[in-house]
């Protein structure tokens, strides 16, 4: 018999209170359906939650949506148990239509309270209901049920704290809502105490909510749509600078962003008097357009003057603009979504290692050398990512980027006083694109372009300023400081042409040399020591001492090594003055052992004589070298 009297107690419950019940059922069914999905602010925002640049703007249902979403499920739960423990009584001793409008009325005067006076909050729960209910029961217990009193204000008092400590835990409180909500309970049992009936009553409360809603104030609406202007702004000029354009195109683009900064900037000072923390913020943002701004100028002069030393005043200008303080509210409502890199890289440890070298760029220890650089490397002891080169004193000498030991990004070089020595880009360790480099004082000296194994020189100027060579033609002659010409060069479309003499400070010579469309074809010259040579192109170029096909041979004989298919791996070298190899980094690889193994045949191998200037002066110069793995036998 027991559960059957129970069902009566339930059902008896139900039927006395219906409206509590489908409430309490309603935001349950609500929960359940989004809030055990996710919670979380932007969450809570596309489930319909408050939020007063929306609901101020164009979705006022917000207001009343707002009122069925919960943060989590003891806020849920908290709210359902209050509203039980209210309903109780309030829905028999009004009625169902007062107990629906005192719930209704109460939610919407807290939520269009909330919109009202909160800046930015994203705002849920049904607390701005149950105030309005509480409220009605605290004045009707002091006027006529006071024997009643104290339990109901304990309640409420109970119910207060728990929303304050509920709000500070999970950093959903909010008071407006609460008082809103407080304030509607309180016009509706005036509304009960004047006996007005529920009809007229009715053609009041709508009304008036209308016309409330239509007077709020829409600062937070003006100020969210400038924010959002401002961000479009920004995507537009990071799209911009992801795109493949000319640099007159890239350049044309940045200046159409400079005015949409403008734009940006007269938008968020039109919104006149603000709260002190968006005055704040709009003093922030300000600073911010005017220094990103100057900093798409430095980018637009890079483009048009095809020049990358102008990435210096970039990237102050960002760290300047990542040293402003942090306003109080940013206002981007799009989820950031977390892209997976599924990439070895991605995977990989690198380590941040510092290197010391000699004045000739070889490692040594910290004591005898006379640079230093800081940056990554994988785990093939290559070097990957940011990578900055100091003097031993500690003014930078390079900025540049590297892809697995391959130089590949912009670099720039700078002279110890801290000027700039060269600048351009690597792609996969060839110089590509125009290279600028510089006499001291940042005067500009050259332009060359690069394209792999393609060396033209496009303009060059003298240290007074004059420019003998001017789109590849041209001559450029060197003299001494007494006026006595050292060497001069004649050239066409960049490339050096005809005879080229050059002599010793006492006037004798020193070499000449011929040349066609920039290739060396014959030269003789006289060292200091008084010893004659003659030379070609091939002088030039550091070389196996073997020569190149018995080198091919030397790897064939003494790799024993087989790959799952017929393959190569392809060095890139320093072979120094003395024909040391250094640098050895890798154009194609197969990874190791493969790469390891490529490496230590030549290391092991024969020797590599360096290249000369005037036949017979070594320098240091970059070499390939190529060892071919066969497939495995089937």
């Amino acid at each position: 018999m027991r559960p059957l009297k129970n069902y009566i107690i339930l059902s008896n419950y139900v039927q006395n209170q219906k409206i509590t019940f489908g409430l309490v059922v309603l935001n349950i069914i609500v929960f359940l359906a989004f809030g055990l999905i996710n919670t979380t602010p932007l969450a809570l925002l596309s489930y319909g939650a408050n939020f007063a640049p929306y609901s101020l703007r164009d979705e006022p249902y917000r207001l009343i949506t707002s009122m069925f979403l919960h943060g989590n499920i003891v806020h849920l739960l908290l709210n359902m148990y209050s509203l039980v423990a209210l309903g109780n009584h309030t829905e028999r001793k009004i009625g169902v239509g007062w107990f629906v409008s005192l719930y209704i009325v109460a939610g919407l005067s807290g939520s269009m309270l909330s919109a009202s006076y909160n800046l930015f909050v994203i705002s849920v729960g049904a607390s701005g209901a149950i105030f309005g209910i509480y409220a009605f029961d605290l004045l009707e217990v002091i006027r006529v049920q006071k024997s009643n009193r104290i339990a109901v204000i304990t309640n409420f008092v109970i119910y207060v704290i728990f929303m304050y400590w509920l709000g500070r835990q999970y950093a959903f409180l909010d008071n407006a809502a609460h008082l809103g909500g407080f304030i509607g309970g309180v016009v509706i049992y005036l509304l009960i105490g004047l006996k007005r009936s529920f009809k007229t009553s009715l053609t009041l409360i709508i009304p008036s909510l209308i016309i409330i809603y239509l007077l709020l104030p829409r600062m937070q609406v003006r100020y969210f749509e400038a924010f959002q202007y401002m961000i479009r702004g920004e995507e537009s000029i990071y799209e911009t600078s992801s795109q493949e354009l000319s640099n007159s195109e890239f350049a044309e683009r940045l200046e159409e962003k400079q005015s949409t900064i403008d734009t940006m900037a007269l938008k968020f000072k039109a919104l006149g008097s603000l709260p002190r923390k968006l005055d704040f913020d709009r003093i922030i943002l300000l600073r911010y357009f005017d220094l990103l701004e100057q900093k798409i100028e430095f980018m637009k002069r890079g483009a048009l003057n095809e020049s990358y030393i102008f990435i210096d005043s970039v990237n102050h200008m960002s760290m300047r603009i990542d040293s402003l303080p942090r306003t109080y509210y940013s206002l981007n409502m799009t989820p950031i979504q977390q892209k997976g890199d599924t990439s070895t890289m991605a995977r990989e440890q690198l380590q941040r290692v510092t290197e010391w070298y000699d004045e000739d760029w070889a490692v040594t220890n910290k004591e005898s050398a006379s640079f230093y650089r800081l940056g990554t490397k994988d785990s093939l002891n290559n070097w990957h990512d940011s990578v900055l080169d100091f003097y031993i004193e500690g003014q930078i000498q390079m900025k540049g980027n590297y892809a697995r030991g391959l130089k590949d990004g912009i670099f720039i070089y700078y002279n110890k006083d801290s000027t700039y020595s060269e600048a351009g880009v690597y792609s996969k360790d060839f110089k590509t694109g125009k290279w600028e480099y510089y006499y001291s004082k940042n005067r500009l000296e050259s332009e060359y372009y690069y394209d792999k194994y393609d060396i033209r020189l496009m303009n060059r100027w003298t240290r007074s300023g004059e420019q003998p060579v001017k789109n590849g033609e041209g001559s450029w002659i060197r003299k001494d400081s007494t006026g006595f010409v050292l060497y001069k060069r004649d050239y066409q479309e960049g490339k050096t042409n005809g005879w080229v003499e050059g002599y010793y400070k006492d006037h004798s010579i020193h070499y000449r040399e011929y040349f066609e469309n920039g290739r060396l074809i014959s030269g003789a010259s006289i060292s200091p020591d008084g010893s004659k040579h003659s030379y070609d192109f091939s002088t030039h170029f550091a070389r196996p001492s073997i020569g190149n096909e018995a080198l091919v041979q030397y790897f064939e004989e003494h790799n024993d090594m087989r790959y799952h298919k017929d393959d190569y791996v392809e060095m890139r070298f320093e072979v120094d003055e003395d024909g040391s190899l250094k640098d050895i980094r890798f154009l194609k690889s197969l990874g190791n052992p493969y790469d390891s193994h490529a490496k230590q045949l030549l290391i092991d191998g024969p020797k590599w004589l360096p290249a000369e200037s005037h036949g017979y002066d070594p320098y240091t110069q970059s070499a390939r070298a190529t060892v071919r793995f066969k497939g495995q036998d089937l």
